[in-house]
């Protein structure tokens, strides 16, 4: 069972509640200070025209999104590491790794980030085994291509006997054969791999 107070839609809720009541709490600091001293100067005007019902609100409201701004980095940090981690592994980068934050492991975001770093560590695999494959099968498709190169040119000689003509047609044709199960092997693979 996760823990919902370290889970982060709680701890959003929570910080939300106390940035209200903080900036409600210096609104009313500021009214309630203006009424404490009312020999000041600027403390009737502060209480009539300042402090009004209306103004009082849109004074809270102003701390409230200065306080939410201010916390919102700590939240967004995160997601703006993913996002730019993200744009990375779209451009090819499979080595990429987030940091994980330690002691945390019921939140969201290192949920989040650990499924990301096990991502990334599978496409580096696969794109592993996609380059020894191509390179693999480079080799594999040359090597036959070569061979009937070779003995082309070999039945090209005017003082090849008969039995070498045939020997060298036979190999060409098993080399043909060779080519041509690589291509359907290869097709078969594409297809499989586009389902």
């Amino acid at each position: 069972m996760r823990n919902r107070m370290g889970s982060l839609r709680m701890r959003l809720v929570l910080y939300v509640f106390f940035i209200m009541l903080l900036s409600n709490f210096l609104t009313s600091a500021l009214y309630f200070s203006a009424q404490l001293f009312p020999g000041t100067p600027y403390a009737a005007m502060l209480l009539t025209q300042v402090l009004s019902p209306v103004r009082l609100v849109l004074i809270s409201g102003i701390i409230a999104t200065v306080i939410t701004a201010w916390i919102g980095k700590y939240f967004l940090s995160p997601i703006m590491q993913i996002k730019d981690a993200t744009e990375r592994v779209a451009k090819g980068d499979f080595s990429v790794k987030l940091p994980e934050n330690e002691g945390e492991d019921s939140d969201e975001m290192n949920d989040l980030i650990r499924s990301f770093n096990r991502m990334t560590q599978e496409l580096s695999g696969i794109e592993m085994f996609r380059n020894d494959f191509i390179n693999s099968f480079s080799h594999e498709f040359k090597t036959p291509i070569v061979s009937i190169r070779g003995f082309a040119r070999q039945l090209q000689r005017e003082d090849l006997t008969d039995a070498e003509r045939r020997e060298y047609a036979t190999i060409i044709a098993d080399e043909s054969e060779r080519l041509a199960s690589l291509a359907t092997n290869i097709l078969l693979l594409s297809k499989l791999e586009a389902q």
